[in-house]
Protein backbone atom coordinates (compact mmCIF):
# COMPACT_ATOMS: atom_id res chain seq x y z
CA UNK A 1 0.00 0.00 0.00
CA UNK A 2 2.64 2.14 0.86
CA UNK A 3 4.72 1.73 -2.98
CA UNK A 4 1.67 3.02 -4.57
CA UNK A 5 0.82 6.06 -2.01
CA UNK A 6 4.26 7.01 -2.90
CA UNK A 7 3.32 6.82 -6.63
CA UNK A 8 0.02 8.91 -6.09
CA UNK A 9 1.44 11.53 -3.92
CA UNK A 10 3.61 12.27 -7.05
CA UNK A 11 0.66 12.68 -8.86
CA UNK A 12 -1.11 15.01 -6.76
CA UNK A 13 -2.61 15.25 -3.18
CA UNK A 14 -3.99 12.13 -1.69
CA UNK A 15 -6.58 12.69 0.67
CA UNK A 16 -8.13 10.10 1.89
CA UNK A 17 -6.93 6.39 1.93
CA UNK A 18 -8.57 2.82 2.70
CA UNK A 19 -8.31 1.13 4.01
CA UNK A 20 -5.48 2.37 6.85
CA UNK A 21 -1.63 1.65 7.03
CA UNK A 22 -2.53 -1.11 10.23
CA UNK A 23 -4.50 -3.22 7.78
CA UNK A 24 -1.53 -6.30 6.80
CA UNK A 25 -0.95 -6.11 3.00
CA UNK A 26 -2.01 -10.03 2.56
CA UNK A 27 -5.64 -9.06 3.85
CA UNK A 28 -6.03 -6.06 1.40
CA UNK A 29 -8.06 -6.83 -1.61
CA UNK A 30 -9.08 -3.60 -2.86
CA UNK A 31 -7.29 -0.15 -1.86
CA UNK A 32 -9.11 3.31 -2.56
CA UNK A 33 -7.31 6.60 -2.56
CA UNK A 34 -9.16 9.99 -2.97
CA UNK A 35 -6.38 12.04 -5.02
CA UNK A 36 -6.50 15.82 -6.28
CA UNK A 37 -4.57 16.02 -9.10
CA UNK A 38 -5.47 18.29 -12.48
CA UNK A 39 -3.72 15.58 -14.31
CA UNK A 40 -5.57 13.34 -16.82
CA UNK A 41 -6.82 10.05 -16.28
CA UNK A 42 -4.37 8.06 -18.69
CA UNK A 43 -1.31 9.50 -16.57
CA UNK A 44 -3.09 7.35 -13.03
CA UNK A 45 -3.43 4.59 -14.75
CA UNK A 46 -0.14 4.51 -16.23
CA UNK A 47 1.44 5.62 -13.12
CA UNK A 48 -0.34 3.24 -10.86
CA UNK A 49 0.67 -0.10 -12.91
CA UNK A 50 3.33 -0.70 -10.45
CA UNK A 51 5.44 -4.13 -12.26
CA UNK A 52 4.68 -7.34 -10.22
CA UNK A 53 2.30 -5.38 -7.71
CA UNK A 54 -0.36 -4.16 -9.97
CA UNK A 55 -2.83 -5.62 -12.24
CA UNK A 56 -5.46 -3.59 -13.40
CA UNK A 57 -5.91 0.09 -13.12
CA UNK A 58 -9.84 1.43 -12.95
CA UNK A 59 -9.79 5.57 -12.80
CA UNK A 60 -13.13 7.89 -13.09
CA UNK A 61 -12.48 11.58 -12.21
CA UNK A 62 -14.83 13.97 -9.71
CA UNK A 63 -15.14 17.40 -11.02
CA UNK A 64 -14.53 19.99 -8.65
CA UNK A 65 -17.94 20.82 -6.84
CA UNK A 66 -20.16 17.85 -8.12
CA UNK A 67 -21.60 15.73 -5.58
CA UNK A 68 -20.40 12.31 -5.60
CA UNK A 69 -22.34 9.63 -3.93
CA UNK A 70 -21.03 6.38 -2.43
CA UNK A 71 -18.97 4.67 -5.57
CA UNK A 72 -20.31 1.47 -6.84
CA UNK A 73 -17.54 -1.20 -6.31
CA UNK A 74 -19.45 -4.22 -6.28
CA UNK A 75 -18.50 -5.23 -9.70
CA UNK A 76 -14.41 -4.36 -9.23
CA UNK A 77 -15.39 -7.38 -6.35
CA UNK A 78 -17.26 -9.54 -8.79
CA UNK A 79 -15.54 -9.59 -11.83
CA UNK A 80 -12.11 -8.96 -11.26
CA UNK A 81 -10.04 -11.68 -9.61
CA UNK A 82 -7.05 -10.07 -8.95
CA UNK A 83 -7.59 -6.65 -9.74
CA UNK A 84 -6.09 -3.13 -8.33
CA UNK A 85 -8.64 -0.45 -9.54
CA UNK A 86 -8.86 3.35 -8.75
CA UNK A 87 -12.82 4.41 -9.23
CA UNK A 88 -14.99 6.88 -8.22
CA UNK A 89 -18.90 7.24 -9.16
CA UNK A 90 -21.69 9.35 -10.90
CA UNK A 91 -19.35 12.01 -12.51
CA UNK A 92 -21.06 14.52 -14.50
CA UNK A 93 -18.01 14.80 -16.71
CA UNK A 94 -14.53 12.76 -17.35
CA UNK A 95 -13.04 15.63 -19.54
CA UNK A 96 -10.14 16.66 -17.07
CA UNK A 97 -9.79 19.71 -19.32
CA UNK A 98 -13.15 20.81 -17.68
CA UNK A 99 -11.70 21.61 -13.95
CA UNK A 100 -8.08 22.33 -12.90
CA UNK A 101 -8.54 20.20 -10.06
CA UNK A 102 -9.66 17.22 -9.64
CA UNK A 103 -10.79 14.20 -6.89
CA UNK A 104 -10.09 10.53 -8.08
CA UNK A 105 -10.91 7.67 -5.53
CA UNK A 106 -8.80 4.76 -5.78
CA UNK A 107 -9.67 0.83 -5.25
CA UNK A 108 -6.23 -1.04 -5.43
CA UNK A 109 -6.12 -4.77 -5.00
CA UNK A 110 -2.84 -6.50 -3.82
CA UNK A 111 -1.54 -9.68 -3.75
CA UNK A 112 0.54 -10.56 -1.51
CA UNK A 113 2.54 -13.04 -3.01
CA UNK A 114 3.41 -10.09 -5.47
CA UNK A 115 4.55 -7.74 -3.11
CA UNK A 116 7.08 -10.63 -1.65
CA UNK A 117 8.04 -11.41 -5.29
CA UNK A 118 9.33 -7.29 -5.30
CA UNK A 119 10.82 -7.54 -1.98
CA UNK A 120 12.88 -10.70 -3.73
CA UNK A 121 13.76 -8.63 -6.77
CA UNK A 122 15.15 -5.70 -4.78
CA UNK A 123 17.13 -8.04 -2.66
CA UNK A 124 18.58 -8.61 -5.79
CA UNK A 125 19.18 -5.35 -6.54
CA UNK A 126 21.52 -5.33 -3.82
CA UNK A 127 23.25 -7.70 -4.72
CA UNK A 128 24.12 -6.78 -8.22
CA UNK A 129 25.13 -2.67 -6.30
CA UNK A 130 27.45 -4.93 -4.29
CA UNK A 131 29.22 -6.05 -7.47
CA UNK A 132 29.15 -2.86 -9.15
CA UNK A 133 30.76 -1.25 -6.47
CA UNK A 134 33.55 -4.14 -6.39
CA UNK A 135 33.75 -4.35 -10.14
CA UNK A 136 34.50 -0.15 -9.90
CA UNK A 137 37.18 -0.27 -7.26
CA UNK A 138 39.26 -2.63 -9.53
CA UNK A 139 38.06 -0.42 -12.56
CA UNK A 140 39.93 2.35 -10.41
CA UNK A 141 43.03 0.79 -9.34
CA UNK A 142 43.64 -0.81 -12.65
CA UNK A 143 43.13 3.27 -14.39
CA UNK A 144 43.47 5.09 -12.03
CA UNK A 145 43.44 8.06 -14.29
CA UNK A 146 41.25 7.01 -16.40
CA UNK A 147 38.28 9.95 -16.72
CA UNK A 148 35.48 7.34 -17.09
CA UNK A 149 36.21 6.78 -13.47
CA UNK A 150 34.22 10.20 -12.30
CA UNK A 151 31.68 9.34 -14.12
CA UNK A 152 30.85 5.86 -13.24
CA UNK A 153 31.50 7.36 -9.61
CA UNK A 154 28.85 9.67 -9.90
CA UNK A 155 26.10 7.12 -11.81
CA UNK A 156 26.93 4.08 -8.65
CA UNK A 157 26.00 7.13 -6.21
CA UNK A 158 22.74 8.09 -7.43
CA UNK A 159 21.74 4.28 -8.70
CA UNK A 160 22.77 3.68 -5.04
CA UNK A 161 20.12 6.63 -3.45
CA UNK A 162 17.86 5.62 -5.43
CA UNK A 163 18.14 1.83 -4.51
CA UNK A 164 17.80 2.69 -1.10
CA UNK A 165 14.60 4.85 -1.42
CA UNK A 166 13.44 1.90 -2.95
CA UNK A 167 14.50 -0.78 -0.67
CA UNK A 168 12.85 1.43 2.61
CA UNK A 169 9.89 1.89 0.58
CA UNK A 170 9.47 -1.73 -0.42
CA UNK A 171 9.96 -3.19 3.41
CA UNK A 172 7.51 -0.49 4.58
CA UNK A 173 4.48 -2.76 2.72
CA UNK A 174 5.37 -4.82 5.16
CA UNK A 175 5.17 -3.32 8.31
CA UNK A 176 2.55 -2.96 10.65
CA UNK A 177 1.65 -1.78 14.18
CA UNK A 178 2.15 -3.86 16.58
CA UNK A 179 -1.42 -3.28 17.89
CA UNK A 180 -2.72 -5.13 15.33
CA UNK A 181 -1.17 -8.07 17.97
CA UNK A 182 -2.16 -6.30 20.76
CA UNK A 183 -6.30 -6.06 20.33
CA UNK A 184 -6.64 -9.63 19.65
CA UNK A 185 -5.92 -10.07 23.87
CA UNK A 186 -8.66 -7.78 25.54
CA UNK A 187 -11.44 -10.91 24.74
CA UNK A 188 -9.14 -13.49 25.52
CA UNK A 189 -7.84 -11.93 29.34
CA UNK A 190 -11.90 -10.55 30.05
CA UNK A 191 -13.16 -14.68 28.89
CA UNK A 192 -9.99 -16.53 30.89
CA UNK A 193 -10.78 -13.80 33.86
CA UNK A 194 -13.98 -14.80 33.96
CA UNK A 195 -13.63 -18.44 34.12
CA UNK A 196 -11.13 -17.89 36.78
CA UNK A 197 -13.23 -15.11 39.19
CA UNK A 198 -10.42 -12.76 38.59
CA UNK A 199 -10.82 -8.97 38.04
CA UNK A 200 -8.29 -7.71 35.72
CA UNK A 201 -8.06 -4.75 33.39
CA UNK A 202 -5.73 -4.83 30.19
CA UNK A 203 -3.12 -1.91 29.69
CA UNK A 204 -1.28 -0.83 25.92
CA UNK A 205 1.60 1.02 25.13
CA UNK A 206 3.67 1.37 22.53
CA UNK A 207 1.19 0.02 19.84
CA UNK A 208 1.85 2.38 17.18
CA UNK A 209 5.52 0.19 16.98
CA UNK A 210 5.83 -0.87 13.40
CA UNK A 211 7.39 -4.84 12.82
CA UNK A 212 7.36 -7.15 10.01
CA UNK A 213 3.95 -8.87 9.67
CA UNK A 214 5.53 -12.14 9.41
CA UNK A 215 7.26 -11.49 12.88
CA UNK A 216 3.92 -10.51 14.30
CA UNK A 217 2.21 -13.37 13.25
CA UNK A 218 4.72 -15.62 14.42
CA UNK A 219 4.51 -13.92 18.31
CA UNK A 220 0.95 -14.11 18.61
CA UNK A 221 0.98 -17.95 19.84
CA UNK A 222 3.77 -17.31 22.50
CA UNK A 223 2.33 -13.51 23.42
CA UNK A 224 -1.21 -15.35 23.91
CA UNK A 225 0.45 -17.85 26.42
CA UNK A 226 2.15 -15.44 28.15
CA UNK A 227 -1.23 -12.94 28.29
CA UNK A 228 -2.89 -16.31 29.87
CA UNK A 229 -0.43 -17.28 32.30
CA UNK A 230 -0.54 -13.73 33.82
CA UNK A 231 -4.44 -14.45 33.95
CA UNK A 232 -4.23 -17.77 35.39
CA UNK A 233 -1.18 -17.88 37.62
CA UNK A 234 0.04 -14.38 38.13
CA UNK A 235 -2.75 -12.43 39.84
CA UNK A 236 -4.46 -13.30 42.30
CA UNK A 237 -8.22 -13.33 43.18
CA UNK A 238 -9.41 -10.32 44.15
CA UNK A 239 -9.81 -11.67 47.78
CA UNK A 240 -6.20 -12.53 47.84
CA UNK A 241 -5.42 -9.16 46.72
CA UNK A 242 -7.43 -7.61 49.22
CA UNK A 243 -5.98 -9.41 51.62
CA UNK A 244 -2.34 -8.02 50.32
CA UNK A 245 -3.24 -4.69 50.63
CA UNK A 246 -3.95 -4.20 46.69
CA UNK A 247 -6.66 -3.47 44.69
CA UNK A 248 -9.14 -5.93 44.11
CA UNK A 249 -8.69 -5.71 40.37
CA UNK A 250 -5.11 -6.45 38.72
CA UNK A 251 -3.53 -5.01 35.58
CA UNK A 252 -1.74 -6.74 32.76
CA UNK A 253 0.41 -4.50 30.80
CA UNK A 254 1.94 -5.09 27.06
CA UNK A 255 4.71 -2.68 26.23
CA UNK A 256 6.63 -2.32 22.86
CA UNK A 257 9.51 -0.37 22.27
CA UNK A 258 12.95 -0.11 20.07
CA UNK A 259 15.88 -0.70 21.42
CA UNK A 260 19.11 -0.36 19.40
CA UNK A 261 17.95 -1.98 15.98
CA UNK A 262 15.50 -4.17 18.36
CA UNK A 263 11.81 -4.51 19.25
CA UNK A 264 11.11 -5.71 22.83
CA UNK A 265 7.86 -6.63 23.64
CA UNK A 266 7.00 -7.05 26.93
CA UNK A 267 4.34 -8.68 28.94
CA UNK A 268 3.96 -7.72 32.86
CA UNK A 269 1.20 -7.61 35.57
CA UNK A 270 0.89 -6.84 38.99
CA UNK A 271 0.07 -10.13 40.72
CA UNK A 272 2.21 -11.79 43.12
CA UNK A 273 3.76 -14.34 40.40
CA UNK A 274 3.70 -18.46 39.62
CA UNK A 275 3.21 -20.26 43.20
CA UNK A 276 6.96 -22.20 42.50
CA UNK A 277 6.21 -25.03 45.18
CA UNK A 278 2.31 -25.57 43.99
CA UNK A 279 3.51 -25.50 40.63
CA UNK A 280 6.19 -28.34 41.16
CA UNK A 281 3.93 -30.37 43.84
CA UNK A 282 1.14 -29.99 40.75
CA UNK A 283 3.84 -31.68 38.07
CA UNK A 284 5.07 -34.09 40.71
CA UNK A 285 1.33 -35.04 41.55
CA UNK A 286 0.40 -35.40 38.13
CA UNK A 287 2.84 -38.18 37.51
Amino acid sequence: MQLVKNVLCQLGEVLAAFPDSSVPAEHIDVMEFAVASSLPTETFEKKCRVPSVISDVLVEVVNKGSVVEEPATSAVHEDSGDVLGLADANAESTDPSQSSSQSATVKLRVDAERIDAVLNLVGELVIGKSMLMQNLSEFEKRFTKDPLQAKFADAMAFQARVLNDLQKSVMKIRMVPVEQLFRRFPRLVRDVAKACGKEIALQFSGEETDLDKSILDTLAEPLSHLVRNSVDHGIETPEHRLAAGKPPQGTIRLNAFHQGNQIVIECSDDGAGIDRYKLVSRAVASQ
